[in-house]
């Protein structure tokens, strides 16, 4: 099954949820802050971890620590997986990389240099940041040069942007900038993170 990890009370992106469903994915959300168990690596076809407040590294929270137990062996079984932001950070403290408070801490649209000199407009929402893993491929960077997107092995993949964005999570991003996105810049982004995840789930199936 694939599995999609959520730390947060809230509804799927209508974002992901329209890749799966392109992809004849039905996945099953799992939510350990309410209590709900993770499932073991080996009954899993692929895995979504999503973003969330707090700290990656909390050794002091049970389900963080096995999340990242969980994500640390689905890699090693070369199960496709995505960390999203803090899923990013997760993914990264699981393959020996670190998180720290960001440098450069953004909240709201912006853009991303991949490694091929192409540009993708991304929404940002995170004051932490990771360092990647030992042995991992940095695929993104922002204008400031920091890391923003990795991959790790045969197909694990962290991205410190909101590739899931939809309309829900960039009115939320607005609150907390206390500003306003034009609806122009908000719909392009939708579109390059729907077109991102769609690739790398094609290509994960």
């Amino acid at each position: 099954m694939w599995l999609v990890v959520q730390h947060v009370e809230s509804d799927l992106s209508t974002t992901l949820a329209e890749v799966f469903q392109s992809a004849g994915i039905e996945p099953t959300v799992c939510r350990p802050f309410l209590g709900d168990d993770l499932p073991p690596a080996d009954s899993l076809t692929g895995l979504v971890a999503l973003g969330a407040p707090g700290g990656a590294a909390d050794d002091d929270t049970p389900h963080l620590v096995r999340e990242r137990d969980l994500l640390l062996h689905a890699v090693l079984r070369e199960t496709p997986v995505l960390g999203i932001c803090f899923g990013a950070q997760l993914l990264t403290v699981a393959l020996g990389g670190s998180v720290q408070r960001a440098a450069h801490p953004s909240t709201g649209p912006g853009e991303v240099y991949m490694a091929d000199g192409t540009t993708m407009p991304v929404m940002n929402w995170h004051r932490d940041e990771f360092v990647p893993p030992p042995g991992s491929t940095v695929l993104a960077r922002d204008g400031h040069g920091d890391p923003r997107a990795f991959w790790f092995g045969r197909n694990a993949y962290g991205f410190q942007f909101h590739a899931e964005v939809d309309a829900t999570l960039a009115g939320q991003v607005e609150l907390d900038a206390g500003a306003s996105f034009p609806d122009s810049i908000v719909n392009t982004t939708i579109d390059a993170g729907r077109a991102l995840l769609t690739r790398l789930i094609q290509e994960s199936t």
